[in-house]
């Protein structure tokens, strides 16, 4: 949990800005959300959606393939 501001407002700053559009964005939520909020993720154009407790391999399987991506 952020203090004073939501992952979803932070994803939106970060799209809407000349300088960081480009960066990939992988979310890593808590599960305390609603269940829309993977898609929810997705149209402020994220790239990948990982749920907390899954261990750190989900989140380096989507970093390397974002990596991937970019290198395309």
């Amino acid at each position: 949990m952020l203090p004073t501001i939501n992952g979803f407002d932070v994803c939106a700053q970060i799209k809407q800005h000349q300088r960081s559009r480009e960066i990939p964005i992988i979310t890593v939520f808590s599960g305390k959300g609603s269940p829309d909020d993977e898609e929810k993720c997705r149209q402020l154009g994220v790239v990948a959606y990982v749920p907390k407790g899954q261990g750190a391999k989900p989140l380096i399987d989507q970093i390397k393939a974002s990596l991937q991506e970019t290198a395309h």
